[in-house]
């Protein structure tokens, strides 16, 4: 951070998406509990360890915002995710707490939730490992969606451009969710014979 501020001038803008390695597709109750556990305490230790240099460096000169980026298990139950859900349920929570903390300082926090980008490194991993396994599991996470569809990393980034931007000046202390309508309404069908 002392070296951002040197270069820059200010501190403005921090983002942490690092990601950290989970288990998933195993039930809650078969799950090792240090399987559960890590990604919740790695995810954590370097949300908490970037906010907390960019915070100290943002209230001293009066403005900045920090990002963080979730994902649709932050905002609902979402079945075999192991300890990535209860990871972005907590970063979410971190966010808000650390808002009302420094909101006093001119300090923004705000997390973006996604739906999960199928033109990610991650998922473009999965697909191009093993195209046949990811179809179906892509077609059930746009099932979920009220729009039929999944962001794009381009959407996501828009709605980080757009909450670091003064346009968004009056926005902290909350979650903006990104997921096409997942986190609202999982599950939701569209029925072709009703009109």
């Amino acid at each position: 951070m002392e070296k951002v501020v040197q270069k820059a001038g200010t501190a403005d803008i921090s983002f942490n998406a690092v990601g950290v390695d989970v288990i998933q597709n195993i039930p809650l109750v078969d799950l090792a509990a240090d399987d559960f556990v890590s990604p919740v305490t790695l995810t954590m230790q370097t949300r908490f360890l970037t906010a907390k240099a960019a915070g100290k460096t943002m209230m001293k000169q009066g403005s900045g915002i920090i990002l963080f980026l979730t994902a649709t298990p932050g905002g609902i139950g979402y079945p075999y995710t192991g300890g990535f859900a209860p990871a972005c349920c907590a970063v979410e929570s971190f966010s808000r707490n650390l808002a009302s903390e420094l909101g006093v300082y001119g300090v923004r926090v705000v997390t973006n939730r996604s739906g999960g980008s199928p033109d990610s490194r991650v998922f473009k991993k999965a697909i191009d490992s093993d195209p046949k396994a990811m179809e179906p599991i892509l077609r059930k996470m746009e099932e979920d969606t009220m729009l039929k569809k999944l962001p794009l990393m381009a959407d996501i980034a828009n709605a980080v451009v757009f909450l670091a931007s003064d346009m968004a000046g009056k926005i902290t202390g909350v979650t903006i969710d990104v997921t096409c309508g997942t986190t609202a309404g999982l599950n939701y069908r569209v029925y072709p014979d009703i009109q």
